[in-house]
C-alpha cells in the first residue's frame, strides 16, 4: 500500500481554500498608462483545510507528519471524487465507479480512498483508460480489497507546508490545519476555453457579485504635491482620468460556475489581463423610451453627459434587462438638453439598438468600464464539494483600443 497520498479528508464544516496565483510586473507611467508582464503562463496552485484526526487516525496522522513531512506526497482533490458502486478485490484491473470524470484521462494518478479499521486509509493507482461498462481501468492491479464506500479522487503532487499546526480536542482526537503546495507545471491544467463573449476585444464579464455582503468601492486620483512648507502648494495631475477600485464577492452555488470563473481568471493571467464588466448599479435612468434600431437615448439628468466629458474611462455602457439580457454599446456622442422634458443627456450609441429600451422593461443602465485585476491571486473558499465564494479585487483602467498580442 502506497503511503505517498495524504488521506485525511477535508473537514467540510469548515472552509477548504483553493488558491491559484500568477505573477504580474506592471509598469506605470506617469500619465497612468500601464506596461503588465506576466511571469508566468499557469498560475502557482496552493490548497488548505483542516481535518478531524481521531483515534487511529490521530496515530497515523502524527506518523506521516514525523516521517514524510519534507518528502513529496500526493494530496487528493477532496471537490472532486467518484464513489465505486460495487466491491473491488486484490488483484482487479478495473475499478467499478458510478460515473465517469473529466480527470479520468490516461497515464493520471488519482487516489482512492476508504474508511478501514484504522481510520483514513489511501492508495494510489494509475489511470490507463475508461471504459463504460468495466470502468476505470488501471495499469496495474491493485494490491488491497477495497469496500463499496471507497471513493477516487484526482491527485496533485506537492508537499505540506515546512510548518503544520494543529489543535488537540483530548488526548486520542486532533484537528489538523493542512496547508499543501503543489508543484509547479504538475498541475495538470486543461487548456483555458476561449471567452465564451466578447466586447471590443476583450472578454465581457457578466456574473453580478454577492450583493448579501458589502462591496467596497474606492476612487482615487493622482495628484503631484510641491508644497516648500511655506507660502502656495502647486499642483498637478498627470493622470487625466480617475479610477475606480471595487472589492467584491461571487457567489458560485455549482462546480459549472467554479470553473467558469477559474478559466476566467487564467484567460486574464492574474493582473495582466483587460476586461470589460458593467457596475451592476443603476448610474443612469431612461427619461423617455427608445425603439429598437433607434441610435439615440434620453436620460435623466445631465451627470451622464457630465461624466462621459471628462473621464477616459467611462466610453461605454451596459443596457440591462429585467429579463437578465444584458447588451452592451459604446457612446459616439452626448450632449445636454434643456427643453419643456427636462434638463437630460442624450447619448448618441455606435450602433442601433438591438432592443426597443422601454422605461418598463430596462433594470437598469451601467457604465462599461475596463478593467484589470488588483491581485495575481484567485482564491477558491469552497463551503461543500459543490458550492464556493470567490473575492474579486480590480481597478479601471483609461478606455484604448485592444492591442494585437
Amino acid at each position: 500500500m502506497s503511503t505517498r497520498v495524504w488521506p485525511f479528508a477535508a473537514d467540510w464544516g469548515r472552509e477548504v481554500r483553493i488558491s491559484y496565483e500568477f505573477s504580474t510586473e506592471v509598469i506605470t507611467s506617469e500619465n497612468g498608462k500601464e506596461q503588465r508582464i506576466a511571469n508566468r503562463t499557469a498560475p502557482r496552485m496552493k490548497v488548505e483545510f483542516e481535518s478531524l484526526v481521531p483515534e487511529f487516525e490521530f496515530q497515523v496522522a502524527a506518523a506521516k507528519l514525523h516521517g514524510q513531512q519534507n518528502q513529496e506526497m500526493l494530496l487528493p482533490d477532496w471537490t472532486r471524487h467518484v464513489y465505486l458502486k460495487e466491491e473491488a478485490a486484490v488483484g482487479s484491473q478495473a475499478l467499478p465507479v458510478t460515473r465517469y470524470a473529466g480527470w479520468m484521462r490516461e497515464g493520471m494518478v488519482v487516489a482512492v480512498v476508504w474508511q478501514g479499521e484504522l481510520g483514513a486509509q489511501a492508495i494510489e493507482v494509475v489511470v490507463d483508460a475508461y471504459d463504460a461498462i468495466l470502468g476505470l481501468q488501471l495499469l496495474a492491479p491493485i494490491t488491497v480489497d477495497l469496500p463499496r464506500d471507497a471513493f477516487v479522487c484526482r491527485t496533485w503532487p506537492g508537499r505540506l507546508d515546512m510548518k503544520i499546526a494543529g489543535r488537540m480536542h483530548n488526548d486520542r482526537v486532533m484537528t489538523v490545519s493542512t496547508r499543501f503546495d503543489v508543484e509547479p507545471t504538475m498541475e495538470n491544467f486543461p487548456a483555458a476555453p476561449a471567452a465564451p463573449i466578447t466586447y471590443s476585444g476583450r472578454e465581457l464579464f457578466l456574473i453580478e457579485p454577492d450583493w448579501s455582503s458589502d462591496l467596497r468601492l474606492d476612487f482615487e486620483t493622482v495628484m503631484n504635491v510641491l508644497d516648500y512648507g511655506k507660502g502656495r502648494v502647486h499642483r498637478t495631475t498627470p493622470v487625466p482620468f480617475n479610477t475606480r477600485m471595487l472589492q467584491a464577492t461571487y457567489f458560485l452555488p455549482s462546480r459549472t460556475e467554479i470553473t467558469a470563473m477559474r478559466d476566467f481568471f487564467r484567460r486574464l493571467r492574474g493582473q495582466q489581463g483587460e476586461f470589460f464588466m458593467p457596475t451592476f448599479t443603476e448610474d443612469m435612468r431612461l427619461r423617455v423610451d427608445a425603439d429598437i434600431e433607434a441610435s439615440n437615448i434620453r436620460l435623466v439628468g445631465t451627470h451622464a453627459h457630465g461624466m462621459f466629458n471628462a473621464s477616459a474611462v467611462l466610453k461605454n455602457i451596459a443596457i440591462v434587462y429585467a429579463d437578465g439580457e444584458i447588451d452592451c454599446y459604446g457612446i459616439s456622442n452626448a450632449v445636454q438638453l434643456d427643453d419643456a422634458t427636462g434638463k437630460d443627456s442624450r447619448f448618441t450609441l455606435d450602433r442601433p439598438l438591438d432592443r426597443a429600451a422601454t422605461r418598463k422593461d430596462v433594470a437598469m443602465i451601467c457604465w462599461l468600464p475596463l478593467w484589470r485585476m488588483l491581485s495575481d491571486e484567485l482564491v477558491e473558499v469552497w463551503t461543500s464539494d459543490e458550492v464556493a465564494t470567490v473575492g474579486l479585487s480590480m481597478k479601471t483602467l483609461e478606455t484604448l483600443p485592444a492591442e494585437v498580442l
